[in-house]
């Protein structure tokens, strides 16, 4: 039975997209995406689906492995968070399994946990635990093994072992090229912005573990990166590409991609040179995707009080890119997702803000000409709704649209949750974009999130963003 719109439990949002025909136009980058013409219209399809997650769930994220697909979710409340997952076949989605429950769990929509299959057949899962301790902002990436599909999982581990009471976290899971079929891992590490740390450097490390969930080694990539903002991750034809905020000397917040191949890591490699200066994580990540030696990365830059979302294509395995791509219709919030094509072109989405509403908005682009937008998600501003006092609720209905006519226009926030749209791409759906869309009043805030209360003080007390930068409202009712 289809979900109704008068359904509001605290669930995922699962979308698939028929993508097969569709129309471009010419838009030249970097100007907003012009409206496409009715042909186009016609040829998209939506269909929703049904989540797997159950009541009271949060901070969805997807994986890949080959042509499968796996969904990872939290459910329960902060107090007693549950992370579980389940794999989407051509029978629909197996049976929900768990992987940990533990008072311990950092439910931080910004910072979500993920679990990864490897070629062995081996699963992976990850997500940060609470460090109780002086330090609210404290957090410690845990790590743990199935190798019956599920069924039990091994003793959580931490990948670092400074033994600091600081953040971990943000971690991208992918298969270790050249490691026997084992887990590789990214996280950014604040073990350097402790008091007596001769910095407040935020880094970005990695970790390579054996088939046995062993860990190999520890290297630092990058000693200098952005404090709150995802990583993203995708494999290549020469290894495997990841995707991240980088902080200058100078507080410049651009996007850089390294590589692995197996033995090493690549320097840092400039996506595009955007020359956003900000005093203050914006918590906005980049996503990566990539098919052999083509990989597109898509990002969000607020320059100048321009909120923008952008996309760029490189066909050497990420050692150098395209001009950058607008994507964005006038006004982006961010939190993007990018999946690759076979025919080279990508789906990027995104929150727009537009009409004083948020808007949860995806198009397909092909190296400089983007479509039509392919689907959104919307709610008026505050007239005219009721917005429930103190606390989130998240809408149980996706959006279905045949041509140009939306058979459900259904709403979301002024402000959604960070988690944005993630997209992947499996065996039996073609496209699958999915999202969080909580509901919250706009009455009082009472707390931020866990493990950024440093950064929301930067923002409210020394730099004033517009609403098209800083799109990481507080959580409501907790």
């Amino acid at each position: 039975m289809e979900p109704t719109p008068t359904n509001l439990s605290h669930i995922l949002i699962v979308l698939a997209l028929t993508l097969a025909g569709l129309a471009l136009i010419a838009t030249p980058a970097p100007a907003p995406a012009q409206q496409a013409n009715a042909a186009a219209n016609a040829n998209l399809r939506i269909a929703a689906l049904r989540s797997p997650a159950g009541a009271n769930s949060s901070e969805p994220q997807f994986s890949v492995q080959g042509n499968r697909v796996l969904l990872s979710w939290l459910e329960g409340d902060e107090d007693h968070p549950v992370l579980k997952f389940a794999e989407r076949t051509a029978a629909g989605w197996t049976p929900t399994q768990t992987i940990h429950a533990s008072d311990q769990i950092n439910a931080n929509s910004a910072d979500v946990p993920s679990v990864q299959l490897l070629a062995s057949g081996t699963l992976a899962a990850q997500w940060t635990d609470k460090v109780n301790g002086p330090n609210p902002e404290a957090s410690t990436v845990r790590l743990a093994f199935s190798t019956n599909q599920g069924r039990t999982w091994s003793a959580p581990v931490s990948p670092h072992h400074d033994g600091t009471q600081t953040e971990h976290g943000f971690v991208s899971l992918f298969q270790a090229p050249g490691a026997g079929n084992g887990l590789g891992m990214v996280w950014l590490d604040g073990r350097d912005t402790t008091a007596k740390a001769p910095n407040d450097n935020t880094g970005l490390r990695a970790s390579i573990h054996d088939a046995a969930g062993k860990q190999l080694k520890e290297t630092v990539i990058d000693p200098r990166v952005c404090d709150c903002c995802t990583t993203s991750s995708a494999p290549t034809s020469e290894g495997v590409i990841v995707a991240y905020r980088d902080r200058s000397a100078a507080e410049i917040r651009d996007i850089y991609v390294t590589a692995f191949n197996g033995t090493a890591w690549s320097a840092p490699v400039l996506v595009h040179k955007d020359d956003w200066k900000i005093n203050g994580c914006p918590v906005n990540g980049p996503a990566v995707t990539a098919n052999g030696r083509d990989v597109a990365v898509a990002w969000f830059t607020g320059k100048d009080d321009k909120g923008q979302a952008f996309v760029a294509f490189s066909h050497d395995a990420g050692h150098t890119f395209g001009p950058a791509v607008r994507i964005d219709d006038a006004r982006s919030l961010g939190h993007v997702g990018v999946r690759l094509l076979a025919d080279g072109s990508a789906v990027v989405s995104w929150v727009e803000l537009a009409e004083s509403s948020a808007q949860f908005r995806a198009r397909k682009v092909n190296f400089g000409r983007c479509s039509l937008t392919l689907c959104q998600r919307r709610r008026k501003g505050r007239s005219g709704h009721q917005f429930p006092a103190h606390r989130r609720q998240r809408h149980r209905t996706a959006v279905r649209l045949d041509g140009n006519r939306r058979e459900r226009h259904d709403a979301c926030p002024r402000r959604p949750r960070a988690s944005g749209g993630k997209l992947a791409q499996g065996s039996s759906d073609g496209l699958l974009l999915v999202g969080q869309i909580p509901v919250w009043s706009y009455g009082s805030f009472r707390r931020p999130y866990r493990g950024c209360r440093r950064l929301l003080r930067c923002h409210t007390r020394s730099w004033r963003p517009p609403p098209s930068a800083f799109a990481m409202p507080p959580r409501v009712g907790r």
